[in-house]
């Protein structure tokens, strides 16, 4: 007998451990059992009884333990009391064995012996626990064991319903008693929100329930601090799914729309948006509309809107049935375009004509088994669009690249002396053609595919034809052949030409109604250098002579007179003074005599203007 009792002990003694209790819907955790009431030993207390040492007594009555199954509401101030009898009578001995041990929810609490009764207070959430208890005495261990009801204030049941129907939340709140809580504060937490309620005089509360369509938790928060969470469903009024077709195929949108209470929206106006558009449509008898998806390829968001407010985004992703590539080719070598077209399912478009349009011309190709199309690339260097068109009207845009095989730069020489003309291939062509002046040279390109090509020629401009003989690439340049700079002749500082017979005046309108004509800009003329007043050939240009680009009077180095037009510029005669206009000759000082061009007036710039000042206008024969 006593080594059963050591062992009994032993097993209430390890299974004394804490446990939150988790019990129905109430949301908060609490392991304490009571809230106020001291315990005389830690709540391990049973531990002691292992340590116990029996000795056999000549009284062998075993004591009985009296209490009874509790049921009260959350928190209410209810306790668990058991009583202590021996031989009939209740216990009032004081000593240091009169202690029990009350073991609930996992957790051993020690208590006083007071007049042979002992209690506990119970601050469980909401359920049911079984509350064992424990009294040892001389000759063994005592055991009563009771059940405890712990009943919610908060009653409530899960709702489920549809968007913003007549549909909401409803809880029922009690007092310690069980009696409605009336006139009380309470909250409920949904969606992150607070929300504080009153009462009625039947305890209950309502919240309405306006989310879009999901699964929500509300917690209802009771006064005593009892939380209770509810499950919330709210349904979508729009079924639909999610739509991926091919262009233009017989693949539609279709939603289904419903009332409030779950059946089909029948005759009633939708709106659904795509791509910026508004489309109205009407339900039919199952609540189902639909709109045609004629959009070109790509992805879009359509926003299906219900009456009742409720809008609803689905993705829409229209698929090509033209495929395609960039593609960078070198001037006719084998690289063509190539597209696969695709029927409104995706399988391949078999004999079909289809078309391709590039740099302004159509071809019409016919794909093969595998719904291929090709078209040879035989245009000159350089970029363009290529549009493959379906027979279902879809356009696809491609960029082609298309390389030169050669190239060479414009090159300057002098008049009979040698320079080399440098062409390179880009394709791995070994042999060009290099015509100057109707003769043709065969030039082999070196492992870099650079060709050279020495040539002397006499001054003026000459034309280079060069061809790439494996592509057949053309390309046109000039060789600028100028006159030898030792032989160059330059008009001088005052515009007079080197053989002295005309005069270069280089600046802006100054005369009479030349403003209007020619406006403040910078022109070039060339004159006979013959005074139209004393017939001197002493005449001389200039420009700027007043020392600033602005500056009107100065003293003119070739006369040594003071002279104004140092802005614009003029033209002067060093024996009788007369000056003229720049542009059209005309004498300032009236009447007829106005110098004779030569060659007519044509635009020029103030640059130009600092050139034939400083003497480096190149000079050539009229």
């Amino acid at each position: 007998m006593k080594i059963f009792l050591i062992t009994l002990c032993f097993m209430l003694s390890v299974s004394a451990v804490g446990a939150a209790s988790d019990v129905g819907n109430v949301v908060s955790f609490d392991d304490d059992v009571e809230t106020g009431d001291l315990d005389v030993d830690p709540p391990s207390g049973i531990d002691d009884i292992n340590n116990v040492t029996y000795s056999k007594s000549e009284d062998t009555r075993e004591p009985v333990i009296y209490g009874e199954d509790l049921s009260m509401y959350y928190k209410n101030g209810s306790r668990y009391e058991v009583s202590i009898y021996q031989d009939g009578k209740i216990i009032n001995s004081q000593n240091k064995d009169s202690k029990v041990i009350f073991n609930v929810n996992g957790v051993n609490y020690t208590k006083e012996l007071v007049n042979g009764k002992a209690s506990i207070g119970i601050n469980l959430n909401p359920g049911n626990y079984t509350i064992t208890t424990f009294y040892h005495y001389t000759d063994g261990l005592a055991t009563k064991t009771n059940n405890i009801e712990v009943l919610s204030t908060i009653q409530a049941n899960d709702v489920v319903k549809f968007f913003r129907n007549g549909t909401q939340y409803y809880a029922k709140f009690l007092d310690g008693c069980g009696s409605p809580l009336v006139n009380a504060s309470v909250t409920f937490n949904i969606n992150g929100v607070f929300y504080k309620k009153q009462t009625d005089d039947n305890g209950m509360a309502k919240l309405n329930i306006n989310l879009r369509p999901g699964v929500y938790i509300l917690t209802a928060m009771h006064p005593d601090a009892l939380m209770y969470g509810s499950n919330i469903t709210v349904l979508s009024t729009i079924l639909a799914n999610d739509v991926v077709k091919f262009f233009r195929n017989g693949t539609q949108y279709c939603a289904k729309f419903l009332d409030g209470c779950g059946s089909p929206l029948v005759n009633a106006s939708v709106t659904f948006n795509i791509n910026g558009v508004l489309y109205k449509k009407q339900t039919d008898y199952e609540g189902v509309a639909r709109l045609n998806i004629n959009l070109f390829p790509g992805k879009y968001i359509l926003t299906a809107m219900h009456p009742d407010g409720l809008m609803y985004g689905y993705n829409i992703t229209v698929l090509s049935t033209i495929h395609g590539d960039d593609i960078v080719k070198f001037f006719r070598n084998g690289t063509q375009y190539c597209a696969k077209f695709l029927d409104g399912c995706g399988s391949p478009l078999v004999n079909a004509s289809v078309i391709f349009n590039i740099n302004g011309v159509f071809y019409k190709k016919q794909t093969d088994d595998n719904g291929m199309a090709r078209l040879n690339i035989n245009l000159f260097p350089g970029e363009y669009i290529l549009t493959a068109i379906h027979l279902n009207g879809e356009e696809k845009a491609n960029i082609i690249k298309v390389l030169t095989t050669i190239s060479a730069e414009d090159i300057s020489l002098i008049e009979n002396k040698s320079g080399v003309f440098v062409l390179k291939t880009h394709d791995g062509a070994r042999n060009v053609s290099i015509t100057i002046d109707g003769v043709e040279y065969i030039v082999q390109t070196d492992d870099g595919g650079v060709a050279t090509l020495n040539v002397s020629l006499s001054k003026g401009n000459h034309a280079v034809l060069s061809k790439n003989l494996n592509s057949g690439e053309e390309i046109f340049n000039t060789i600028y052949v100028m006159e030898d700079p030792a032989f160059i002749k330059y008009y001088s500082i005052y515009g007079v030409s080197p053989d002295g017979k005309y005069i270069m005046a280089i600046g802006r309108p100054s005369a009479a109604g030349e403003l209007s004509k020619y406006g403040y800009t910078f022109y070039k003329s060339v004159f006979e250098r013959i005074c139209p007043c004393c017939r001197s050939d002493r005449l001389y240009w200039g420009i700027f002579w007043a020392g600033s680009e602005t500056a009107n009077w100065g003293v003119f180095p070739a006369t040594g007179l003071k002279e104004s037009g140092s802005a614009e510029g003029h033209i002067f005669c060093a024996k009788c003074d007369a000056d003229f206009s720049v542009i059209d000759g005309k004498n300032h000082g009236g009447g007829s005599k106005n110098l004779i061009k030569v060659i007519s007036t044509v635009s020029s710039s103030k640059d130009e203007a600092y050139i034939l000042k400083n003497g480096q206008m190149p000079y050539s024969a009229l």
